[in-house]
């Protein structure tokens, strides 16, 4: 019976410690996901204050760059309805919104 239950316990131990490095793993290499969709929602606070209206904007998209410098790993790109096609790239350093790419101002 004891040695059952060291066997069980030490498989737990060994299941837990591998989802532990699995999630460390996920979050470096894919970031952590309230910080994409807080980096969405100041993009989009940010378009708005700029001039924009919320049906000129057709996609905000967060994303992690773990290779990025390490206040700038967030950011993400912007469409907006006017031209779908064209992309506009930004990154949030210290809490602010870079443009990578002139996002022009609204009509």
């Amino acid at each position: 019976m004891k040695k059952s239950l060291k066997v069980i316990g030490l498989l737990i131990l060994v299941i837990l410690a591998i989802r532990g490095i699995y999630l460390s793993y996920d979050r470096f290499i894919y970031g952590n996901p309230k910080e994409i969709t807080a980096s969405e929602n100041k993009m989009d606070h940010y378009l708005i204050k700029k001039g924009y209206k919320e049906d000129d904007i057709a996609c905000i998209k967060g994303v992690y760059n773990y290779l990025a410098a390490g206040d700038q790993k967030y950011g993400g790109k912007v469409k907006f309805v006017s031209s779908p096609k064209k992309e506009y790239e930004y990154v949030i350093k210290d809490g602010k919104i870079l443009e990578l790419d002139k996002i022009p101002n609204p009509k």
